[in-house]
């Protein structure tokens, strides 16, 4: 009996410790993976930056008039944003605005009053993104200027 009760202990002890392991393999999986999720995030905000600076920089040898980008540059800068925000939480309005914007911007002729409502909206929309990158402002107000020059304003 004493046998079978220092058995059943030692299985206990035994199963105890590997349940130890087990949950320390797990946390250490878990910090693993939220590392990596931490990586990939601070990449994914690296390359959007980037991205920012390269439009910004784009309007700014443009003489800070986005209406005078050539569509084509445009358009290439449009495709690359769209990539960028496809299911980026909150940044459906914007996705939406790119895609209407690239469509003007590629139809037989371009309708500024058209590109001028796109623009404004697309202002708004990132302007309230910039709570998360402030340099989203300068964006923004080169959106909304070049929104004011088509619209006559």
């Amino acid at each position: 009996m004493r046998f079978l009760s220092f058995l059943f202990l030692a299985l206990l002890v035994t199963a105890c410790g590997e349940t130890e392991s087990m949950k320390d393999a797990a946390n250490d999986n878990m910090a693993a993976a939220s590392e990596m999720v931490d990586t990939e995030a601070a990449a994914a905000k690296a390359e959007g930056a980037n991205l920012l600076q390269s439009t910004i920089q784009a309007v700014q040898s443009a003489g800070g008039d986005i209406t005078a980008l050539s569509p084509d540059v445009a358009t290439s800068n449009i495709e690359s944003w769209m990539g960028k925000l496809k299911g980026v939480e909150g940044a459906d309005g914007v996705v939406s605005g790119l895609s209407n914007l690239k469509n003007e911007l590629t139809a037989g002729s371009i309708d500024g009053s058209k590109v001028s409502g796109i623009l404004s909206g697309l202002a708004t929309e990132v302007r309230g993104m910039s709570g998360e990158m402030p340099a989203l402002n300068t964006l923004a107000s080169a959106l909304d200027a070049g929104a004011k020059k088509l619209g006559g304003m």
